[in-house]
């Protein structure tokens, strides 16, 4: 049976940094599609290798530095290009981005085609465990967000 990964990646500890893995726990309150497996990576950026391999179709949950509002949200698709490679690098709060396990990991594993980023612009990235208000009042979003590409067909 093929499978939709939905991934939240981040650190808890960091406030805002952590909102990947704050979605995915909304994510497993509600009702999903059979197909769907949630996954919470924290900052191990290599379980993301077991969390794509084999499946349909990826979306991966991450605070990323776009230049946004607070609490925005944006939406990116992987594509087989510098470019998109190049813009997801640079959105990563992490000390390795998500870009280069993947990139480092293809040449071993199966991934799919489409991988799709949600990605959601912090305020503030120190020590604590709450997110900010801007950042908690995006969570609505990025969940139906996440549902309604898991509901379509294609992930554009």
């Amino acid at each position: 049976m093929s499978f939709i990964s939905v991934i939240g990646i981040g650190n808890i500890l960091l406030k805002d940094e952590g909102v990947g893995v704050h979605v995915v726990n909304r994510l497993r309150k509600r009702s999903l599609p059979e197909k769907v497996k949630l996954f919470d990576c924290g900052t191990d950026l290599f379980s993301l290798i077991s969390a794509l391999e084999g499946c349909e179709k990826a979306i991966i949950i991450d605070a990323g530095k776009f230049g946004g509002k607070p609490g925005e949200i944006r939406c990116f698709k992987l594509k087989n290009s510098m470019e998109s490679v190049k813009l997801v690098s640079s959105l990563s709060l992490h000390d390795i981005d998500v870009v280069k396990v993947l990139s480092i990991a293809s040449k071993t594993f199966k991934f799919p085609e489409e991988i799709f980023f949600v990605c959601i612009e912090p305020k503030e990235v120190g020590l604590g465990l709450n997110l900010s208000q801007e950042v908690n009042r995006s969570i609505p979003s990025a969940v139906k967000l996440v549902i309604d590409k898991v509901k379509e067909d294609e992930i554009i």
